[in-house]
């Protein structure tokens, strides 16, 4: 018997699955979608005609897969069709496809769609959330609260909030705590703070433990007791929350709640520091500056109190503009330095800098001054501007 040897064409059949990776995933997938196939993109590099064309004949053959009405909503918003970007957005949110619903907040927010397509929209969305949806009811609650999309409305905010928070969504808890806080929408009040605070930072959210120790610590809803507000205050350190390790450093140099430490008030100041809290870089700064529980070190005060200065910290540009005017041990006396800190600062109502800069002019010759305020123009550009 002869063996046969048989040639076989290759035929590239498109997927019968909705599930297998579509052009349409290739071209509009979001990167960040959980519920995507594949890799993803980012928006800004969606070509949105090849996206469109794509993702209408995987909807046409797949009509009921949320995830290709999802993606050719994208495709269609970076078109800036807006319109059909809501409709099909709508469309996968409403068979189940959670992601849609960044999408349209994002529309809303930035198209200009008239205000009665937004109205109507948002009357589905709350029909939607009213049926237990608890991410939705978030958005809503902060579409309400910052006016995103509608006018702000505190009171429709904390509505929605509680329908989450009340299904034990813990940021939703934490959010009526602020809203109590602050007094948005109702009544100031610190102990309803304080209860919704301690529901959410139960559940692990570091800014409710940082606040349950504010309040503790100013006395606010509850008798002022430096030793809880340290516990708290450590519950959010330890997630890595650098304003608690700020708190935490103060209590231990100022001795409220502990000994006065100061080698571990520098511990903590350090941990937030390393992470960019420009308050914390100050503090350090101030530290080796004044020689506050450590020995006197101008170099290393300049070098903490411009990390924070650079990004936009007033204190620490008035506190650099000072130990720059100053005779200092490793730091060169610089006018020019001392005048541009100094004078960023003063113009952002800084008293002890409107104070001494006239001394400090005193000094300094014509030419000097020029420079000084030359570059005290490029450092409110830089270190100012961006940070208003």
């Amino acid at each position: 018997m002869k063996k046969l040897f048989l040639a076989l064409t290759i035929v590239l059949i498109p997927s019968t699955s909705s599930w297998a990776l579509d052009r349409c995933d290739e071209l509009a997938g979001n990167e960040a979608d959980p519920q995507k196939v594949g890799k993803g993109i980012s928006f800004d590099q969606i070509d949105a005609r090849r996206a469109i064309r794509a993702c209408e004949r995987s909807v046409r053959r797949f009509p009921d897969e949320p995830r290709f009405q999802y993606q050719l909503g994208r495709a269609y918003a970076k078109n800036k069709e807006y319109r059909k970007a809501l409709q099909y957005l709508e469309n996968a949110f409403e068979n189940k496809h959670s992601y849609a619903i960044n999408n349209i907040f994002i529309i809303i927010k930035e198209s200009d769609l008239e205000d009665k397509i937004i109205n109507k929209f948002f009357s589905k969305l709350e029909k939607l959330a009213d049926q237990g949806d608890i991410n939705l009811q978030k958005r809503l609650g902060n579409a309400y609260y910052s006016g995103e999309g509608v006018p702000q409305n505190y009171t429709k905010a904390l509505e929605w909030f509680r329908k989450a928070a009340e299904q034990g969504d813990s940021t939703a808890q934490y959010n009526i705590g602020v809203m109590y806080d602050w007094g948005y929408g109702v009544p100031q009040n610190y102990t309803k703070a304080l209860e919704w605070y301690r529901k959410a930072a139960e559940q692990g959210i570091s800014t409710a433990q940082y606040n349950i120790g504010v309040k503790y610590n100013n006395g606010e809803g509850v008798p002022q007791n430096y030793t809880k507000a340290l516990e708290w205050f450590r519950k959010a350190a330890e997630q890595g929350l650098s304003a608690a390790q700020v708190r935490i450093g103060y209590l231990y140099e100022m001795g409220k709640g502990v000994p006065q430490n100061y080698t571990k008030a520098l511990e903590w100041y350090r941990k937030a520091a390393e992470q960019g809290n420009a308050g914390a870089q100050n503090d350090i700064g101030v530290m080796y500056d004044k020689a506050d529980g450590v020995t006197e070190n101008d170099p290393e005060a300049e070098i903490w109190y411009r990390k924070a200065a650079e990004q936009g910290h007033l204190t620490a540009q008035r506190n650099l503009g000072f130990l720059f005017s100053n005779e200092n041990q490793g730091v060169i006396k610089n006018l020019v330095e001392a005048y541009a800190w100094l004078s960023i600062a003063a113009t952002q109502g800084d008293e002890d800098s409107k104070k001494r800069l006239p001394y400090i002019k005193e000094s300094m010759k014509n030419h000097e001054i020029n420079s000084g305020q030359k570059l005290a123009s490029e450092y409110w550009e830089k270190y100012v501007v961006p940070f208003q």
